[in-house]
Order: C-alpha cells, then structure tokens, then sequence
C-alpha cells in the first residue's frame, strides 16, 4: 500500500511539472528551490486532494508568473525564472517587501524603490529592473502601488544582485540627500546660529 502511495505521489508531481511546462513554461522542478525550501507544499496538497492542474495552475498565479499564451513559451519561461529568483530574495531578505504581482518594494523616505523582470529587446534578455520612485506610496498592506510616483533613476542588471546593490546605495543617497536638505533648511532657519 505504501508503494502505491509512493507511486501515485510522484505521478503528482510529474502531472504538476508538465502542468506548470505547458501554463508558464517552466516546471515546478525548475522553480522550486527559489519558491518553497521543502516539499511540504506538495505533499499536503497531495494529502488533501488538491488536483494537481488547480495546484500547478495557483503556484503560477501566487508568483506572479505569466502565462505561454501572453508572448510564448521563451518569453513565460525567462520572465517566470527572473520572478522566482526575485521571489527567493525576498523570502531572504528583510528590507525588500514582496507585492501582489511578485514586484519587490523598499520604501524610503519619499518614495518607494521597485525591482521587477524587464525583458531587453536589443539583447532579447532578461534583466531585473530597480527603480527609485520619488513620491510612489503603497498600501499600508505594502502588497502594490496606489501613486507610482516620478521614477528618479533605473537601473537594469543582469543578475539580481547588480540591481540590489544598485537600490541599497541608492536608497542610502536618497536618505542622505533628504538629510542633507533639512540640515540646510534648518541653517536658513530664522533663530539658527552657527
């Protein structure tokens, strides 16, 4: 009984990877150490009953992934790789907030920093796209943008650690421009002596 268990549950997953291949172009397999660090997704919705089309069907919806029928299967496929790498970043990361559609978001004084997949016509790559955009806010759940604001700068790097360096200095810039601001304010101030 056992081995029938042991069999019907690795022909669960197989049905979710083929699922996954065919809705977003990559498999559960290809994915899943940047999503889950065990198997216990798997195994409890195999123990509930969950069928493995509707399982496959939300992973893809709750990473935010895009679907082959949108540009086809290359296109889904790199888009969805670069979200479960940003999706693993943040599971590992505390500053960066991970928002309904998978965009990271790291407020700052002012404004809200973004990362997201951007794909690179003239390369025809993908590169993970930070942002700093000056008066964006975010719901105070801090799941998505109500104002996007007025991007100050981007930047798009080829591997995720590029473009989060490049929001991390900038993000200190912008505090210490901010602090900068109001030292001089508080100078020009009437009843301020130096």
């Amino acid at each position: 009984m056992a081995g029938d268990n042991a069999k019907a549950f690795f022909a669960y997953q197989r049905e979710i990877n083929t699922v996954m291949q065919q809705r977003f172009g990559v498999t559960y397999s290809d994915v899943k150490s940047d999503l889950h660090d065990d198997n216990q997704l798997i195994k409890t919705s195999f123990d509930n009953g969950v069928a493995a089309p509707d399982l496959a069907q939300d992973i893809g919806y709750q990473s935010g992934f895009k679907s082959v029928d949108e540009k086809g299967v290359d296109y889904a496929a790199g888009y969805n790789r670069m979200k479960a790498a940003l999706l693993q970043f943040a599971s590992e990361d505390n500053q960066f907030r991970r928002g309904n559609e998978g965009t990271l978001f790291l407020p700052y004084d002012g404004g809200v920093a973004t990362l997201y997949p951007v794909h690179k016509d003239d390369s025809n790559r993908w590169a993970f796209r930070a942002e700093l955009r000056d008066g964006a806010t975010l719901t105070p759940s801090m799941l998505e943008i109500v104002n996007e604001g007025v991007v100050r700068e981007s930047f798009d790097g080829w591997d995720i650690e590029a473009s989060t360096d490049w929001v991390q200095r900038n993000v200190v810039a912008v505090a210490f421009d901010a602090s900068s601001q109001s030292d001089e304010e508080e100078l020009a101030s009437p009843g301020f002596y130096r």
